[in-house]
């Protein structure tokens, strides 16, 4: 069996390692050791298992000043080691072994009865995130927190090709007693008297025209360009100068009453495109979309109801659209006049317009902003790890699924000069960063020894629970405790974007990267899971701040000059590197989006999301595996639908989705506490590593991230995920039950 872990090994060595001196071997072991409160610790928020000592150790003889001075030098920031090495056979070799390693709390010391009592905290690189992790740094910063020169950071180049902006408007008018009067001229023209509004980027109607007394002005043809008027358009190009393409969806219902006997003539509705020259509005095209003739036979009055659709191409600056009636003779040389009654008039407007690529926008990888945000707190390079962040560039082995994954500030986006007054790099929190890849990626993260250091370490959660079992306790266990873990049982979701959906004008309305709810089958519980990213993935408010260059508008601040945007890449031959288009990502074309074929933000879609959290929402949702999670509300365009490669059909952002869909849980809500001796050979075990093939390499993973399994109180095999271990004593372990059933429908 070996020596229990509660008892001390014959075969220590302390050292302790200041920062301004060489190592001190100590000759005592330091008091406190024997109460073994040391423990093993998932983080309930990062997943990633962490070790602690909560004691506090006393020091005496040499040790006690070799402590003071150390402190005396460097404050209560000294950096002052604890390592205790055991002897081990190794492959055959007896050699030290480190056993534990951890930084000195300052903030702790105390002397007294000839001894110095201080604690050490075995999560240095933790303890150091925790103090620092709200603060916001830009990333180009060119000295660490404690004034280390760093090296500048790689930004890389992009081409953004943009988004079309769409806007959606409406105009309706009741004129129950109004009319439009024709009178005295062989060619009449009257355009009907609309509400302009001219918001940025997409000019929409927006407002309803009461009922109520309003008559039309007559226009004839010789006061045509003098009469026209912004006030007779339902849309005007005169804000800025992108390119529009539009779709006039109208509706018109009334009648015409012919004045004067005898007469004949033609009444025709066309949608007008004019164009301004400075003065005046002048036609520059008519397509007719309804027209009407009479005869002196025939009676004086004639109903007219029709609708349509017109589409309109490259609706230029200083242009603008009307629908317009005219009234014409026949040639017969008598003057036709009438009243034109209009009991309905519905015209409904979808625009999308075009602005070219940006070419040159800088940017950094996601890899490379938590790695720069680790350099600036440590002051030391390789600090972070990642293989789901990964890219063969930095010496990874392969790219990693998010390896190629960008991330870009509203400054940058706007294409900011360096060297002018304004600019400003990209700024996030680690914070922030960490709870944005963690809800938009379901990324779980840990603190693991590399080259007798600590680093971040952030992958896909699936990898801090590992299907196979490699920990197997010897004994059966006892004094078996089981509760049920309240805390996966969600009654609801939402995913999304913190920011995203509300924008400065009246326009994204057809922007799906926003915030997504649902209901889950649960009754019992008032916990949502909310994964919500302050890094933005919505191309509308992107594409709004891409149009607002430096070059262009030097002194105008946008609300989003300091937002970042996540971006999906792939390398490019030309110009560094590009979005992806929906054909890497999707079997088809989406649909449910205006300009589909220019829509690139699928990867980061609110139901992606809900999707990548599969196994964990699942997690209390098992016994109802043939319900829906049932779509509640979204923020703004939820009709979007994507088929992901790989996946047996598409989703639309706004459908039920089956319990079923989501991936199997790996584990579930129960949560099991035992007791089991913890031996020093089994302690090595936990702490240990297996070789594992895992997303396409092998690599050495943590004993503590796979499954453990024992013998339980009713003599059956059990296994689970470690939650909590304290090997003093009996030895107490806290598991999360593991999810055995390969397959269950209920």
């Amino acid at each position: 069996m070996g020596n229990v872990h509660s008892q001390n090994s014959d075969y220590v060595v302390w050292v302790l390692k200041s920062e301004f001196a060489n190592s001190l071997r100590l000759t005592q072991e330091p008091d406190g050791w024997d109460d073994e409160d040391y423990q093993l610790d998932r983080h309930k928020s990062y997943h990633g298992i962490f070790t602690s000592f909560t004691n506090s150790l006393t020091f005496r003889k040499d040790a006690i000043d070799y402590i003071n001075l150390a402190y005396q030098i460097g404050g209560i920031n000294t950096n002052l080691y604890l390592t205790r090495y055991k002897l081990r056979d190794i492959d055959g070799e007896i050699k030290y072994v480190q056993d534990y390693f951890g930084l000195a709390d300052y903030s702790t010391k105390v002397e007294k009865d000839n001894g110095l009592e201080i604690k050490f905290n075995s999560n240095e690189l933790e303890e150091l995130i925790k103090s620092h992790e709200a603060d916001v740094f830009e990333i180009e910063r060119m000295t660490s927190i404690d004034d280390d020169e760093l090296e500048i950071l790689d930004l890389f180049n992009v081409k953004i090709q943009g988004r079309s902006i769409s806007g959606i408007g409406e105009s309706v008018v009741d004129l129950e007693v109004n009319k439009a009067d024709f009178f005295g001229t062989i060619y009449q023209k009257v355009p009907i008297r609309t509400k302009v509004s001219s918001l940025n980027y997409a000019t929409v109607i927006t407002k309803t025209i009461s009922p109520g007394a309003e008559r039309f002005n007559a226009v004839t043809s010789n006061e045509a360009l003098t009469e026209m008027s912004t006030g007779n358009m339902f849309f005007d190009r005169t804000d800025t100068q992108e390119v529009v393409e539009m779709d006039v969806n109208y509706a018109f219902k009334g009648f015409f009453s012919a004045n004067g006997g005898g007469q004949s003539g033609t009444v025709r509705a066309a949608i007008v495109i004019h164009e301004w020259d400075g003065v005046n509005w002048f036609e520059v095209s008519s397509q007719i979309v309804k027209s009407w003739t009479w005869n002196a036979a025939s009676a004086y009055r004639f109903d007219f109801d029709f609708q349509g659709t017109q589409n309109i191409k490259d609706l230029l600056y200083n242009q603008g659209v009307a629908i317009v009636f005219y009234i014409s003779n026949p040639g017969n040389g008598t003057f036709p006049y009438g009243d034109m009654y209009f009991s309905e008039h519905n015209t409904r407007v979808a625009t999308s317009d075009f602005y070219e690529a940006s070419s040159n926008l800088k940017f950094a990888f996601v890899h490379d902003c938590i790695n720069r945000l680790m350099y600036i707190l440590t002051g030391e390079q390789d600090r972070f790890y990642s293989r789901y962040f990964g890219r063969t560039e930095l010496g990874y082995n392969l790219d990693g699924i998010g390896g190629l994954i960008g991330m870009i500030s509203g400054f940058w986006v706007r294409a900011f000069d360096p060297s002018s007054k304004r600019y400003k790099s990209l700024q996030i929190s680690l914070k922030d960063a960490l709870e944005s890849v963690q809800a938009v990626f379901n990324i779980g993260i840990g603190v693991e020894s590399h080259n007798l250091k600590q680093r971040l370490r952030t992958e896909e959660l699936e990898y801090f629970y590992q299907n196979e079992v490699v920990i197997r306790l010897p004994f059966q266990v006892s004094n078996v405790e089981r509760s049920v873990d309240k805390d996966l049982f969600f009654s609801g979701t939402e995913f999304g974007y913190q920011y995203g959906g509300e924008y400065e004008s009246q326009v994204g309305l057809d922007e799906p990267n926003t915030r997504t709810k649902s209901v889950t089958p649960i009754r019992k519980s008032k916990l949502k899971y909310r994964k919500v990213s302050k890094v933005r993935s919505d191309e509308t408010g992107m594409e709004l701040t891409r149009r607002k260059p430096q070059a262009q508008f030097p002194e105008e601040d946008t609300s989003q000059d300091e937002h970042n945007w996540f971006l999906d890449l792939k390398r490019s031959d030309t110009i560094g590197y590009e979005q992806n288009g929906w054909e890497d990502r999707l079997e088809e074309i989406p649909s449910g989006v205006s300009i589909p074929d220019n829509y690139r933000s699928m990867f980061f879609t609110p139901l992606r999301m809900m999707f990548r959290h599969g196994f964990v929402l699942r997690s209390g949702l098992e016994p109802y595996y043939n319900k829906p999670i049932k779509y509640a509300s979204s923020a703004a365009n939820s009709e979007l639908t994507t088929w992901t490669k790989g996946e047996a059909k598409a989703y639309k952002e706004n459908e039920d989705i089956l319990v079923a869909d989501l991936d199997r849980a790996r584990f579930l809500p129960e949560e099991i506490k035992l007791n089991h001796p913890v031996s020093d050979d089994l302690m090595d075990n936990i702490l240990g590593s297996t070789k594992t093939f895992y997303k396409g390499e092998y690599e050495n993973i943590p004993n503590i991230y796979f499954k453990f399994e024992w013998l339980n109180e009713y003599g059956e095999y059990e296994t689970g995920y470690l939650l909590n271990l304290k090997p003093k004593g009996d030895g107490e372990f806290t598991f999360q039950k593991a999810n055995e059933n390969i397959l269950k429908q209920i």
